[in-house]
């Protein structure tokens, strides 16, 4: 568990009736977290006469930092039946390095190398308003990848991916909407690594085992929307 506060700024500009331009910015938020830890083992009694301190239930305590957001979108009405918009954001994702846990002595528990990057997403969008009370919304998006396959771990197999669609709006009353979305995901194949070559550097080494091989990864949201005004 663990709180914090943050903040956000943004602006609006319309240089016509018909088009609007947003910018915002978010800071990125580091977290320090605290939980427990307890150890399943078959053998109890053989691990710990092995190593009591090392396989003994705690505190855990760990730092997580969230990127910072900027964000650049623009809207514009095309006519009476089309409104068509685009937006960029940036993640930076640069400050996630390390991922740690470490006891509440100071040692380390668990330390996961992760070198994560800045990356950032794409997307283009289209309103249709097809009757009065029903419009239509198509989408696409591409998010570029903030890990490699050196760092990749099985928790987070993180690749560059596809997001495409489709919703709906309907207008049930003059100041009531009901919209629906799906959106379906398709993530380019993500390579995790064999672990036992990069053994020599703190971090790099999977103690848990070796694993080598490809995660293949889609998928389908669904969401559904009430929005009423008095």
């Amino acid at each position: 568990y663990g709180t914090q506060v943050n903040a956000q700024v943004g602006a609006l500009f319309e240089p016509t009736e018909n088009t609007r331009i947003g910018v915002s910015f978010r800071p990125k938020t580091r977290f320090d977290l605290e939980g427990s830890y307890r150890f399943q083992q078959e053998h109890p009694a053989l691990l710990l006469a092995a190593a009591p301190q090392l396989l003994a239930d705690g505190r855990v305590t760990s730092t997580i930092t969230t990127p910072s957001e900027l964000r650049m979108s623009i809207f514009h009405r095309v006519n009476s039946t089309f409104d068509v918009m685009a937006d960029i954001l940036r993640l930076d994702y640069s400050g996630i390095q390390a991922i740690e846990y470490r006891r509440t002595d100071g040692s380390v528990l668990k330390s996961y190398i992760q070198d994560l990057k800045v990356g950032h997403r794409y997307a283009v969008g289209v309103n249709h308003r097809v009757y009065k009370r029903l419009t239509l919304r198509y989408g696409y998006s591409y998010d570029e990848a903030i890990s490699s396959d050196r760092y990749r771990v099985t928790a987070l197999p993180d690749q560059a991916r596809n997001n495409f669609n489709l919703g709906m709006q309907v207008q049930v009353a003059p100041t009531d909407f009901l919209d629906f979305g799906v959106q379906y995901t398709l993530f380019k194949d993500a390579a995790i690594q064999d672990r036992a070559a990069l053994q020599g550097t703190q971090g790099e080494k999977s103690f848990d085992g070796d694993l080598n091989g490809t995660i293949k990864s889609s998928l389908l949201f669904f969401g559904l929307q009430y929005r009423g005004a008095f």
